[in-house]
């Protein structure tokens, strides 16, 4: 499970006053299957954001990728103020990618995985709270077997990205 990291101690500045601690916030979790073309975008734009390749990754946010959503992840999201899931979702050509709240609400039951908000409504009811709920969809038009992107995904990346530098900005 990703539970928040622990708040960094107070580092010593050059004057000997203390700064304060960090504390955990958000957490980013993209999910998707990588061997299907544009479903593998929500866990390659994660990794981009872990690995630094969308600037420095600030201290509070921690970054997931799995594969699907499983009901394990229930416990991990209820230390977290909030939570950004980036998902690629089915959408007509020249579809932009869209960022917007999600609240908890339970979904008809799955044996392995779950959606956004049945998962933040698991949380709540399982450990007593869920974090604030964000989902990023990424345009998705094709998912056939592979790892390429579609055009269409390929031409909306930079607009996904900025998106998600927006949210960090808001929420870390």
């Amino acid at each position: 499970m990703t539970a928040p990291p622990a708040a960094r101690t107070p580092a010593r500045t050059p004057a000997g006053t203390t700064t304060a601690a960090v504390p955990p916030r958000a957490l980013v979790i993209g999910f998707g299957n990588p061997l299907r073309g544009d479903d593998g975008a929500g866990l390659r734009l994660a990794r981009q954001l872990r690995k630094g390749a969308l600037g420095p990754l600030p201290p509070s946010v921690a970054v997931r990728e799995q594969q699907q959503l499983t009901p394990e992840l229930a416990e991990a999201l209820s230390h977290w103020r909030s939570v950004l899931f980036l998902d690629a979702c089915w959408a007509p050509p020249a579809s932009a990618p869209v960022l917007e709240p999600i609240r908890p609400a339970l979904a008809a039951a799955r044996s392995h995985h779950l959606d956004p908000a049945a998962l933040l409504a698991l949380s709540d009811s399982l450990f007593g709270r869920a974090p604030e709920g964000w989902l990023l969809r990424l345009p998705a038009h094709r998912c056939g077997h592979g790892t390429a992107f579609s055009a269409g995904l390929r031409r909306r990346w930079p607009d996904a990205q900025r998106l998600l530098g927006r949210w960090l900005a808001d929420h870390a």
